[in-house]
């Protein structure tokens, strides 16, 4: 956490608060806060129940009071030119993105790296290119317009643990700048395994939330007016290959969990019908790849042989 908040006030550009919010810690979170609120009056701590980080960040909306706003995670930190890129891209109209680097140690630069070519511009019209790239799942890559958050009262869903960033970025984005451009350097950067990925994860209801994400992001793709080819191209490809490793997933945790309750759950999902939906699909935009293939004997033997 320390160095999280010493990264923030090391920024370039000085006119900022930082609110703190201390979820109902159990730890010396709380001390750690106060200390820096007393040391430096741009700190502001937030103590609340835990409620969860879609909670947290949500009271931080409700406080704050500046005209953007950040998402940081406290075991991540971020580069002390975060706040400058941001600021001057945003004089341009468009949405700035920054790369986010995954490290085991904190890693910084003293210079600035000028955007050169490998800034790589994006736009609404292409959104599945934006999307697969990985640029809009994550809030701490951002910077958001606190009116807009306001005033179309967006605010991360606390009922969901998976998946909650990308209905609330998808809710921004529909009334944020159509031009989105990402940063040429890491800006952001996050510890390996502080954060959960598909892989690494299990719950029972994956398979029904993965179904879910996908309505949703298709709703976004129509009522934006880019359900266009070749974002139905990337979107079906993208699907079909999340189905499968949410598939995975089941029989990895079938390998060690043995029970009908595990059993019962993978028929169900092999008997679903967005299989062939999707996989028309990806066949009609001929975008079925040689690993895709493999994957669709791999569903077909298990359907054949009851998921077992």
């Amino acid at each position: 956490m320390n160095e999280c908040i010493d990264s923030l006030l090391a920024q370039t550009v000085p006119a900022f608060e930082i609110i703190l919010v201390d979820d109902g810690s159990s730890d010396e979170s709380g001390q750690i806060c106060e200390k820096y609120a007393l040391k430096d009056s741009r700190v502001k701590v937030i103590y609340k129940r835990n409620g969860g980080v879609s909670s947290a960040r949500n009271a931080g909306i409700d406080a704050a009071s500046g005209e953007y706003l950040i998402f940081v995670d406290s075991d991540d930190c971020a580069d002390r030119q975060l706040l400058e890129y941001y600021y001057e891209h945003l004089e341009g109209g468009g949405m700035p993105v920054c790369r986010i680097r995954e490290v085991t140690e904190m890693e910084f630069t003293n210079e600035l790296q000028q955007a050169g070519p490998t800034e790589r511009p994006y736009s609404l019209s292409r959104f599945m290119e934006f999307f697969c790239a990985g640029h809009v799942n994550s809030p701490c890559n951002k910077i958001y317009c606190l009116d807009i958050l306001r005033h179309h009262h967006i605010y991360f869903p606390e009922g969901m643990s998976l998946g909650e960033d990308m209905i609330f970025n998808l809710n921004y984005l529909r009334y944020a700048p159509r031009n989105y451009y990402v940063s040429s350097k890491d800006l952001y950067y996050y510890r390996q395994g502080s954060q959960e990925s598909l892989s690494g994860c299990f719950r029972m209801d994956l398979f029904d939330l993965q179904l879910y994400m996908f309505q949703q992001l298709r709703l976004f793709l129509e009522d934006m007016n880019v359900w266009n080819n070749e974002n139905k191209r990337l979107y079906f490809q993208l699907f079909w290959n999340r189905l499968y490793l949410t598939l995975k997933i089941y029989k990895d945790r079938q390998r060690t969990v043995r029970s009908p309750e595990m059993q019962e759950k993978i028929c169900a999902v092999l008997r679903d019908p967005v299989w062939t939906k999707v996989w028309t699909e990806c066949r009609m935009g001929k975008i079925i790849t040689g690993k895709m293939r493999i994957k669709k004997m791999h569903v077909d033997l298990l359907r054949l042989s009851g998921g077992k």
